[in-house]
């Protein structure tokens, strides 16, 4: 699965597949993060790509639109350090941190990229962490394993980034979405395979956010549904923070 061809990428920020012989074909966006300004135009560069892919997906129902959601929303959970969440938890919580991370880039002004340092400006000592001007947030030099060198969001920007969001949350978010939160508005979406009219015929308290999720996706977790071409049936879970219909 790969990404719709992104026009107006920063090539010091995104790597691309290069497998493909085809400039025009859809290709894989890669972030780079080996300094916090590539982390933070990457982040940003992702941010502008899904809310083009969310409205493009609420606009037509497709399901290589629904995908290519959360293709990029696995892209953007990349760059948060997970490593102290327990295993089983680490999506759901990524997740919820993403669309945390969303709202407030969202709400605050646009960051000056000229004050992240980049690879060839990092200073010899002290350059494994950078706190991003106007935020409590931090983005983390790891030393180790698989993102070996690469600048995140720090473990501990899972509950600092929801608990600055509540003190901005009464900022405008700026987004060319219809959504007014994406952590609550997100988490609406459907799969193509349920109709928009079922989640808006919903009642409000159905709709209600039970434990970052709406209500009436934990109680259509066990519900089934049957196609009416064959015999296949499709069982309603969620993947992540965003539900969706999975192939038995």
């Amino acid at each position: 699965m790969s990404l719709t061809q992104v026009h107006a990428q920063d090539s010091s920020s995104f790597g691309r597949n290069q497998d493909s012989l085809d400039q025009n074909a859809p290709v894989i966006l890669i972030a780079k993060k080996e300094s916090p300004r590539q982390t933070i135009t990457s982040f940003l560069a992702l941010r502008d790509e899904i809310e083009k892919a969310v409205s493009n997906y609420v606009e037509t129902r497709q399901k290589a639109e629904f995908e290519r959601i959360l293709l990029i929303l696995d892209n953007l959970e990349s760059m948060v350090d997970t490593s102290r969440v327990p295993e089983g938890k680490t999506g759901q919580v990524s997740a919820r941190t993403v669309l945390a991370l969303l709202d407030i880039f969202g709400r605050l002004p646009e960051q000056n990229l000229g004050l992240f340092p980049d690879t060839s400006e990092l200073p010899l000592e002290n350059d494994d962490s950078f706190t991003i001007p106007g935020t409590p947030l931090r983005l983390l030099r790891i030393d180790e394993g698989l993102h070996y060198g690469e600048y995140l969001f720090s473990p501990q920007t899972i509950v600092v980034a929801p608990r600055f969001l509540k003190g901005i949350e009464h900022l405008p978010l700026r987004t060319t979405t219809t959504f007014t939160s994406w952590s609550s508005d997100v988490t609406q979406l459907t799969g193509p395979w349920i109709p928009k009219a079922f989640v808006e015929a919903l009642p409000d308290e159905l709709k209600q956010q039970v434990l970052g999720s709406p209500a009436w996706k934990s109680w259509s977790k066990s519900s089934t549904l049957r196609r009416d071409s064959g015999n296949r049936t499709y069982s309603i879970t969620p993947r992540r923070m965003i539900s969706r219909l999975v192939l038995k």
